[in-house]
Formats: structure tokens, sequence, C-alpha cells
């Protein structure tokens, strides 16, 4: 596990021991790295590490700055803004699952979180036409099923294109401690002109927002 602090902003000592104990319940150890810039990031594509969390300023450009350099990252990569709060225990995980394919492969990092943490998985559940979401939904569940871990499904009122936003709203009526999403596949025009949705997420959210790049051949925990 690492933590990299942007260099234009102080990681606390209690964010600092929280995340300690938190690599600790992983059983992981944990390096600090201070004054990092976003291309940073993008060195750490083929580390053998279980979870990245960066600290930076809730600013739009660093913010973007570090989604670009992070979209090759085989680990999720967790953002934690000035303007979120730590939780001293990751009690309950907020888990939006949309209809596309590699929305499945987040569910391990959230079950990870059940099994070292003792978290509950609150799943997001999309209000789409289809049943692709609903698939992608039992395939987590048999997941979490296979270790016995408490979970629930809450029913959205967007769609796919928009659960991830509305699972931020609902965070704090949820009691969630993280959001678990998947970053953008590719960038549009519109992601482009005016940020990606992990982006508006990020600079919305007051709690830890985790990420997970669509690809199969993402870093797989082991206890």
């Amino acid at each position: 596990m690492k933590i990299i602090c942007d260099n234009t902003i102080s990681a606390s000592q209690d964010q600092l021991q929280i995340l300690e104990n938190l690599a600790a319940k992983w059983n992981r150890q944990i390096t600090f790295e201070e004054g990092t810039m976003p291309e940073d990031l993008s060195l750490l594509s083929e580390a053998d590490l279980a979870l990245v969390f960066i600290i930076l300023p809730n600013n739009k450009k660093r913010i973007r700055q570090y989604l670009e350099n992070g979209r090759e990252l085989r680990m999720p990569y967790t953002f934690l803004t000035d303007q979120m709060q730590m939780p001293e225990n990751i009690r309950k995980v907020l888990l939006p699952i949309g209809f596309l394919e590699e929305e499945v492969g987040k569910a391990q990092y959230a079950a990870a979180f059940g099994r070292f943490c003792g978290a509950e998985i609150t799943i997001v559940q999309p209000n789409d036409y289809g049943s692709r979401a609903e698939k992608n939904i039992q395939k987590s569940i048999e997941l979490f099923d296979k270790f016995g871990l408490n979970y629930q499904i809450v029913k959205g009122k967007k769609d796919s294109f928009k659960i991830e936003q509305e699972a931020a709203f609902m965070a704090a009526d949820l009691q969630a401690d993280i959001l678990i999403m998947s970053s953008s596949r590719d960038y549009g025009l519109d992601d482009i002109l005016f940020g990606p949705k992990e982006q508006h997420v990020i600079q919305k959210a007051h709690i830890p927002v985790m990420l997970v790049n669509p690809r199969k051949d993402l870093y797989s925990l082991c206890d």
C-alpha cells in the first residue's frame, strides 16, 4: 500500500495514522511519499501494490492531472482531497454498479473491505431499462456470498451514466465511508471539455473515492 501526497498540500498525522491502521487490517506494508507531482502516479503502473492513496487539494486542474496519469494503473487508486473526511474505520462501502462489463471488477475491492475491515457493502443499482446492470450486480453478490459478507441493495433514480454522481450525493444519508467506482474507458469530447464523470464525483464527494480502471489484468488481491 502506498500513500502519495501532492506537493501543494501536507498530509496530517491523523490521516497517516488512519491509513497505517487500514494497511495493517489489509495485512499490507505501507510507504509514504510526499512532494509528488501528478506524473509520478504513472510510474506506479507496474508496481506490486494493493492500494494507492492520493492526498491532494480539491482543485479541478490537479484532480484532472492525476486522473490522466492514473489511467494505466492495475491497482485501485483512491482520491483523498482536503474536503474529504478519512474515517477512522471503513464500516460501509458504497458501490454503484452500472451496465458495463468491467463494473464487476471492482467488486473484489469492496469484498476486501468486507473481509478485512468487517464493512457492509451498499450496492447502488441504476434505474436502467435493460438487465445488464442487474446481471453485474448478481455476479458481485455471488462473490460477496462466497465470503459471507453483509450487503444491501439500494435502488437509485439515475441510470448507469449518472449513478456514480447520485451515489456521491447519497453517501451522507447512507453513512458511507468510501465510494468505489470505475474510471472511464475513454474520454469523449464532453469529458475533454468539461471533465470525466470521475472528476465531478471526486470534486463533490465528502468521502474518499476509489477508482478502478476498466482493464482485464487488474491487480488480484490475495490473503
